[in-house]
């Protein structure tokens, strides 16, 4: 769900604080905390899940795999955070 949200909310500012309050409820279900997160920052999740059960969010998981396994340093746990390339 996080790659979906990156790419449809598109701005770091605003998505990165939506996967921040889901990572932080790592002991609910990631459906749930989407829920609860959409709710407290006013973020629209229906597109979202909609594009996580779809084809594009697919190609998109495996386009973001593929940059993860291309990381210099590797990455050694999650989340591993990246800025514009950058650990």
């Amino acid at each position: 769900m996080n790659t979906r949200a990156m790419h449809l909310i598109g701005n770091k500012t605003a998505y990165f604080p939506f996967i921040h309050c889901i990572e932080a409820h790592q002991r609910t279900q990631p459906a749930d905390a989407a829920k609860k997160c959409a709710k407290k920052m006013h973020v629209d999740l229906d597109p979202i899940s909609a594009c996580a059960s779809g084809k594009q969010g697919a190609n998109w998981e495996h386009e973001m795999a593929t940059l993860t396994a291309a990381l210099y340093p590797p990455h050694t746990y999650a989340p591993w955070i990246t800025f514009d390339g950058v650990f």
